[in-house]
């Protein structure tokens, strides 16, 4: 299958699914980003949207600590349940499509943690030879992700594995790496493509929100305060449109790839 053809497929079952892919991303992303944003902005005010963790101190900075941890395993739900969807070929609701991803939660988290680990390793070792030399920590970072970007690769479809095959995290990675092995380039280029066109996505409403932040500011120019949480409601919504988009489109892309490489 032709990239053109998998993007086509992808833009297809997206309109198709709409709703349902909404739905679970509002749920169990969206909500999730909104309660941790307005907790960090309770706890640090404006100064939390520019410097993010760091405004927060003391007992503020450990809630918002537990909240974003629990937000990232609420969304990893809706990223498995959003491929269990896919995987089904047809249209899904969102019950069957949550069931499909608690089915293989721990599993999926598995896969993740193995995922990250490949990345988190560079930065490790990047610390450790730092501590006895005084080179530059780009150069040492940038060598050693370049075998993590290799493996990941080979690992790219092991969520669609494991959704299919119900095996083991070892077993699903293996089953990526089968289906990558000898598509290693081709693989690679789809992933950037698709990287291409997100960060496309969001410059578009980047754009936008830059000119409603500019609106926002004539409009409210003698009201710091409404300005401010004018600025920020507009930026939580477009953060979240902007998912609402991509994420369900990076599943159903990396599920039609997955499909046409079997």
């Amino acid at each position: 299958m032709a990239i053109g053809e998998v993007i086509k497929n992808s833009f297809r079952e997206y309109r198709e699914n709409f709703k349902s892919s909404f739905v679970l991303v509002f749920l169990f992303y969206a909500l999730p980003f909104l309660i941790t944003s307005l907790v960090g902005y309770g706890f640090g005010g404006y100064s939390f949207y520019s410097n993010g963790g760091a405004a927060l101190s003391g007992a503020g900075f450990w809630v918002w600590e537990l909240l974003s941890l629990v937000s990232l395993f609420v969304t990893l739900l809706c990223y498995f349940s959003l491929v269990g969807g896919s995987m089904q070929g047809d249209g899904f609701s969102v019950q069957d499509a949550l069931n499909r991803g608690k089915s293989v939660y721990l599993k999926g988290v598995g896969v993740a943690l193995w995922i990250a680990a490949v990345f988190a390793i560079p930065i490790l070792i990047t610390s450790l030879v730092l501590m006895f030399s005084q080179a530059s920590w780009v150069m040492y970072i940038l060598i050693l992700l370049i075998p993590s970007v290799i493996v990941v690769t080979y690992w790219s479809l092991g969520f669609y594995s494991l959704m299919e095959s119900g095996d083991g995290v070892i077993g699903a990675l293996q089953g990526s790496a089968q289906m990558v092995r000898g598509n290693w380039w081709r693989t690679f280029g789809y992933g950037l493509v698709f990287g291409i066109f997100a960060y496309l996505i969001i410059l578009v409403f980047r754009y936008v929100l830059i000119k409603l932040i500019a609106l926002l500011s004539y409009l409210f120019a003698s009201s710091v305060n409404t300005f401010l949480i004018s600025g920020i409601a507009f930026t939580l919504i477009v953060d979240i449109i902007t998912m609402a988009i991509i994420i369900p489109l990076a599943v159903f892309f990396f599920k039609n790839y997955y499909e046409a490489l079997k």
